[in-house]
């Protein structure tokens, strides 16, 4: 979904199936005015104040929610503990979207000491080619390029574009020296998992672990959430009739 602020003009792209209920204002990154979101029908229903409903619909709703959800979040990301001891082949990868020499090789160097195999795109035309024919469990993504000033924004567009299956497997850091590291707002406008501040860069390692952490608790509240499912799945009385 693309939004626009009316102060400064400026478009960003929301990933709205990855959040069950989306702020009805957010915070402009660029010009800090509110911005009016409006998705109706998008809220996660409160079954608690659904009494009225029949059992089978409230069942209807959390499947139809929790495909949703599931087709978009990105399990199949490795655990810290695995990457050390994969193999080149089973090792987790990784692309790099930066243009300046000094941050590509600190980038490259902290990110395969987290065990993954490191490519580099520097530029967004580059990036958004690869993205398109590779995988990658975790993408680091500049907010600046000299050829092109919007080419992070660009980049982040095609990487929320992409297939949900492709997309899940990613965890996303969008860099920039106008953002606030681990800023969940920006993050959420920008349709990036994570944010980081680029004076925070040296951080590398240890901001991407904890958004890592971040990510596997938001997926137990998933499988937590699913088992409830499960556990209330509709059951036809023995002596009703077809």
């Amino acid at each position: 979904m693309k939004i626009k602020c009316e102060s400064c003009q400026k478009s960003f792209v929301i990933d709205e199936a990855k959040y069950p209920k989306i702020p009805e204002k957010i915070q402009c990154p660029n010009c800090k005015n509110p911005i009016i979101v409006s998705l109706a029908g998008k809220q996660v229903p409160d079954l608690k104040k659904n009494s009225d409903l029949e059992e089978v619909a409230i069942q209807k709703i959390k499947e139809d929610l929790l495909k949703e959800i599931f087709a978009l979040l990105p399990l199949n990301l490795p655990k810290k503990g695995d990457r050390k001891k994969s193999s080149l082949e089973e090792k987790p990868k990784a692309l790099i979207c930066e243009d300046e020499k000094i941050f590509q090789d600190f980038l490259k160097e902290s990110i395969e000491k987290m065990g993954y195999v490191v490519e580099i795109a520097p530029s967004s035309k580059m990036a958004c080619e690869i993205l398109k024919k590779n995988d990658y469990e975790l993408v680091t993504v500049d907010n600046r390029f000299p050829d092109d000033p919007e080419g992070g924004f660009k980049i982040l567009a095609a990487i929320n574009s992409l297939p949900p299956d492709k997309r899940r497997k990613m965890l996303v850091a969008f860099i920039s020296a106008d953002l606030a590291t681990m800023d969940t707002n920006s993050a959420f406008v920008y349709g990036a998992n994570l944010t980081v501040a680029k004076k925070d860069i040296k951080k590398i390692e240890s901001i991407i672990s904890k958004g890592m952490e971040e990510n596997e608790k938001r997926y137990r509240t998933f499988f937590e959430v699913l088992e409830e499912v499960k556990r209330s799945e509709y059951v036809v009385p023995p002596n009703s009739k077809s």
